[in-house]
C-alpha cells in the first residue's frame, strides 16, 4: 500500500475509525488515511484459484502419462529379457 499524499510505501497501522476501518499513518510524511484494502475473495483470489485448479488437473494428466510410460517400459524390458533367454 502506498501513502495517498506522498506515494511512499512506509505505512503503519494507526488505530481505527469510529466505523471500524483501519487507519494508516505514513512514516515519511505523517499523513493519516483510511485506505481501502481489497477483499480476500476478490478477482485476484478467484484468478489464482482457477489457475491452481488448472495446474492440478494438468499435473494429474502428466502423472497418468508417466505411469503409463513406466508400465510400457517395464513391459518392453520383460519382452527383451524373454528374447535374450530364448536366444541363449
Amino acid at each position: 500500500m502506498q501513502c495517498p499524499a506522498c506515494g511512499r510505501d512506509e505505512l503503519i497501522k494507526y488505530g481505527f475509525t469510529s466505523a471500524g476501518k483501519q487507519r494508516w499513518e505514513c512514516r515519511h510524511c505523517g499523513n493519516v488515511a483510511v485506505i481501502a484494502v481489497p477483499e480476500k475473495d476478490g478477482p485476484s483470489t478467484t484468478f489464482l484459484a482457477t489457475w491452481l485448479r488448472r495446474v492440478e488437473a494438468r499435473l494429474a494428466e502428466l502423472e497418468e502419462k508417466v505411469a503409463f510410460q513406466q508400465e510400457e517400459i517395464t513391459r518392453l524390458e520383460m519382452h527383451s529379457d524373454t528374447q535374450r533367454s530364448n536366444a541363449v
